[in-house]
């Protein structure tokens, strides 16, 4: 899927990310998961647009897998506040062990499951099928 794809996927992503997966309303609530290509090191970008805010859960398992791929706890840091709501980002590096992973989850599976809680209650819950992220992971 490229970054041009969707409209959201459009908004979400920067013109040099490949945009791997997107889960939520296209004009609403959702999160997007690219690959900067053009960071050194390369990074996955994880981007929750009108969910999530600081303390937020955001987790992604793959398939039927009991533990998650990707688990992280939103920071202040992490979040930027607009009158459009909360925008919040997380960059992986290519030298984080988490990136090879996500990687290797995401090229071997068949879909992903992407949770956001906020203090315990859940604000989404989507399943994406994930064929195609390989390709953007090359």
């Amino acid at each position: 899927m490229g970054a041009t794809t969707m409209l959201a996927a459009t908004i979400s992503a920067r013109a040099s990310e490949g945009v791997m997966l997107q889960a939520g309303e296209l004009n609403g609530p959702h999160i997007v998961v690219s690959i900067d290509r053009d960071s050194k090191p390369r990074a996955f970008v994880i981007r929750t647009i009108a969910v999530g805010t600081s303390g937020s859960r955001i987790e992604i398992f793959i398939d039927k897998a009991k533990a998650p791929t990707f688990s992280e706890i939103l920071t202040a840091g992490d979040c930027k506040y607009t009158d459009a709501g909360s925008m919040c980002e997380v960059r992986i590096t290519q030298t984080d062990t988490a990136y090879r992973r996500i990687a290797a989850d995401f090229r071997g599976g068949h879909v992903a499951h992407i949770n956001i809680t906020e203090a315990g209650v859940m604000k989404m819950d989507k399943t994406v099928a994930l064929r195609g992220t390989a390709r953007a992971l090359r």
